[in-house]
Order: C-alpha cells, then sequence, then structure tokens
C-alpha cells in the first residue's frame, strides 16, 4: 500500500534529519513524501537537496495548513500522513495503519497514540507525556474538542479530503481542530491503536508544543471563538451543541486561569463573565470535563503498568 507523507517546513535545518530518518526507516509500504517549504533561509533546503526521493515543493509565505494542503492536492497514496520537521513517527507504525486499512475497507481513519518529549541541555531526550489508550486518542467529541488533539498521530485516507475538505486557513492555531471537528461531524470512521504512533518534540522554536504559556494562552483564546463562531450555527445538532458548550467553558477556564497566571486580572475577569454569557453554569462544566481528562489520563497510565 502506498502512504503519502506531508511535510510542511520553514527554517528547521537543525531538526529535519531526524524527522526524514524517522520516515526512511519505515518498512512494508511505499513512501510518498513530499515536502512543503515555506520559504526557508537557514539552509534547509540544502538539507532537503541532499535526498533525491523528495517530492519538493516551494511555497513562499506560506503558512503550515498551507503547505499541507498543497501536499494534500499532490499526493497519491492511499493514505496521508503529517510528519512535521520537528517531530518523527514511531518505527513500524505505516506498516500497521497500512494493513489496518487494507483490512477495513470503511476506514476512513486510523489513530495512534502520541508522545511529547524534548531534549535536555546535555544532549539526552525526555519523555514528557504519552497518550496512547482508546479514550484519549479516538475520534469522538471529548477527544476532539477536549483532549489531545494529536492530528499528526492520525492517518487519513485519501478519499476523506473530497468528502471534508482540506485544513482551513483563518485560524492560527486551531485550523487542525476544526479539521476533526469536521471529520467526527461527517461520520468518519476511525479506529485506533493503542499504542504510540508518533512524537512531537516540545522546545522553544516550535509554533505550539514547547512554545511557552503565552501561545497556550493564545490558543485557549482562539478555542473559545471558535466555539462561539460555531454555537451561532442555527443548523447545529442538539449534541453537537452540548458539547460545543463544554468546549467553550473548558477553554474559558483555561484561557481566565493563563491570564491569572500572567497577572493580567483584567483579561481574567472578562473571560469569565463571557463565560456567563453562554451557560450560568458553566463553571461546573468546566470543572467536571477536566476531571474527567485527568481520570481518563490516570487510568491509562495505571493501565501500562
Amino acid at each position: 500500500m502506498k502512504v503519502s507523507i506531508v511535510t510542511p517546513v520553514l527554517n528547521r535545518a537543525d531538526l529535519i534529519e531526524e524527522a526524514f530518518a524517522s520516515i526512511q526507516s519505515q518498512e512494508g509500504v511505499e513512501i510518498e513524501h513530499i515536502v512543503v517549504d515555506g520559504g526557508s533561509t537557514d539552509g534547509t533546503l540544502d538539507v532537503v537537496a541532499r535526498y533525491s526521493h523528495l517530492h519538493v515543493v516551494n511555497l513562499p509565505g506560506s503558512g503550515p495548513e498551507q503547505a499541507i494542503n498543497e501536499g494534500i492536492r499532490r499526493a497519491t497514496g492511499e493514505f496521508v500522513a503529517f510528519v512535521h520537521s520537528d517531530d518523527r513517527l514511531a518505527p513500524g507504525i505505516l506498516a500497521q495503519a497500512a494493513a489496518l486499512f487494507a483490512a477495513r475497507p470503511e476506514l476512513d481513519i486510523v489513530s495512534s497514540g502520541g508522545g511529547f518529549f524534548t531534549t535536555g541541555a546535555d544532549g539526552r531526550e525526555m519523555v514528557l507525556r504519552t497518550y496512547c489508550r482508546g479514550p484519549l486518542i479516538d475520534l469522538d467529541y471529548r477527544s476532539v474538542l477536549i483532549g489531545p488533539l494529536m492530528v499528526c498521530a492520525r492517518f487519513y485516507r485519501r478519499r476523506i479530503f473530497a468528502r471534508i475538505g482540506v485544513f482551513k486557513t483563518e485560524y492560527r492555531y486551531c485550523n487542525d481542530r476544526v479539521f476533526l471537528w469536521r471529520a467526527l461531524s461527517a461520520g468518519c470512521v476511525n479506529a485506533c491503536f493503542d499504542e504510540i504512533g508518533y512524537w512531537y518534540r516540545s522546545h522553544p522554536g516550535s509554533n505550539t508544543v514547547g512554545a511557552g504559556r503565552g501561545v497556550a494562552r493564545k490558543i485557549a483564546t482562539e478555542h473559545i471563538e471558535l466555539a462561539r463562531v460555531s454555537l451561532a450555527d442555527p443548523g447545529l445538532s442538539r449534541l453537537h451543541r452540548v458539547w460545543l458548550r463544554r468546549f467553550h467553558a473548558v477553554e474559558t477556564m483555561r484561557a481566565a486561569a493563563q491570564a491569572l497566571r500572567d497577572g493580567d486580572f483584567g483579561a481574567s475577569l472578562d473571560a469569565v463573565k463571557h463565560g456567563f454569557d453562554v451557560s450560568p453554569v458553566w463553571p461546573l462544566v468546566a470543572l467536571r470535563e477536566l476531571a474527567m481528562l485527568k481520570w481518563l489520563r490516570f487510568t491509562a497510565q495505571a493501565a501500562k503498568h
């Protein structure tokens, strides 16, 4: 089975070869690797040029989603994977995904667990956290709206892009959440591997993972806006409305807490007030969902031992 891997990149000369190595070590599948560069100036393209098998697309000025969308348009594989230039695939995961897709033609998505790691000053790698149990990685309302999203730890049969479209670009941080929300809403069929298939690197140069508390606050604020826009849809089903209110409550709690930690008491109070505009019981809803998320994480860790 053929898989198309899409790697968006901008100025990652120091890390991209590790991502390439994790892809080249995969066995049992035919790989089409599409690299879309957004205008690198640090020598990334010199590194990329050393790999003759790559399909390189130069798209100066593009953001990550624009680059991924271009890769999707050029993909010819039966399923598609996204591997960012500072991350890694787990060994053997593509063959496992291909086998499951082949055995179950109804599947649109195969989801695996995800791990987060960082490299210390001494060069040693440290695992920060892992998510590799069904309730945390499945394609359901809690995982898509509240849990760890991990869009790159999922593999997509290429046909779903014709069905639900590619990634939107109107948001800075949550276009991947919008994409998976559309997949869930469209009834895409998913299956899970309860093991880690993708490793996210946490480092200061990342746009999201390890990028700092300020980014986390921006993400929560953007999520609140996404929930508000979605809730304004008069055609929204009751179930979707219930979960979007839960999503809004959790992100309001996160935004208020992050603003408070930053010493921005006015922004924290504003978040609290706006939360009540959506639901008079939003703090209780948020605490319940956050407690459920902690419980799922605890049970997942306990199951590993």
